[in-house]
């Protein structure tokens, strides 16, 4: 990560004028932070490989919610706890988490239920992602390798940034939201809560991502998307 350096016991990173809040992490310095992965196919594996780069975190395993891809994973050295109900082995005040599932509304129920029992999530950040300066990132946030984030932005809870993806200046990132890799946002843009952005796909500077909404892959976003609306093609355009 360009110029900061990114530990899981730390909240506010700076070097010089660069600062990057994080509100995900452990407040306990020089304790290796316990930590589970939810989801166990092919988005956790990814998000368990920024876990391995980063270094900071003593990883339990993964927690399964539905299907799972268990050779994969042993593949990686690595094991399936069990599903959600495992978590009722796990003492809130030592364990976190973060959501492997790719789902915008998937993240939003298995965080809804696990805020209830206490637990708190952790923001993984891949050491090669490049990160600029006055950039709020939420707890639960998973930012990928060689994604790039420039400054002034705001990512919300639990939302996701894939490899690649580019956010600009003056942005913001709703709660759940997930931006696919490849993806380009000029600046302004905002993404509103659930919203999925597909893979490669282009918004114009100071439009407006609805609620809950899909662009598809390769889109060219010049107009404003509505809420609950899924659009496609180039420019992008409702599916009817």
């Amino acid at each position: 990560m360009t110029g900061l350096t990114v530990s899981p016991d730390c909240c506010v990173i700076a070097n010089g004028r660069q600062e990057l809040t994080l509100t995900g992490h452990s407040r306990h310095p020089h304790t290796m932070q316990k930590l589970v992965i939810v989801g166990a196919r092919a988005h956790s594996r990814e998000i368990h490989e920024a876990v391995l780069a980063s270094k900071g975190w003593d990883f339990l395993g993964f927690v399964a919610d539905g299907k799972s891809h268990e050779s994969l994973i042993a593949e990686r050295g690595s094991e399936i706890l069990g599903d959600l109900a495992v978590f009722g082995q796990f003492d809130p005040a030592n364990v976190r988490y973060v959501i492997g599932i790719g789902s915008p509304a998937d993240r939003k129920r298995i965080d809804d239920a696990l805020t209830e029992k206490g637990f708190e999530p952790a923001t993984v950040i891949h050491p090669s992602a490049t990160i600029g300066s006055l950039v709020n990132i939420a707890p639960g946030c998973y930012i990928a390798m060689s994604a790039t984030i420039t400054t002034q932005v705001s990512i919300g809870r639990h939302a996701h940034i894939n490899s690649g993806a580019v956010i600009s200046h003056d942005c913001t990132v709703g709660d759940y939201a997930i931006v696919q890799p490849n993806v380009s946002f000029s600046g302004g843009v905002t993404v509103g809560t659930g919203a999925y952005v597909g893979i490669g796909s282009a918004v114009r500077n100071d439009l407006h991502i609805g609620e809950w909404s899909v662009v598809g892959l390769g889109a060219a976003v010049v107009k404003d998307v509505a809420p609950h609306t899924t659009v496609v093609g180039v420019p992008a355009r409702p599916i009817k």
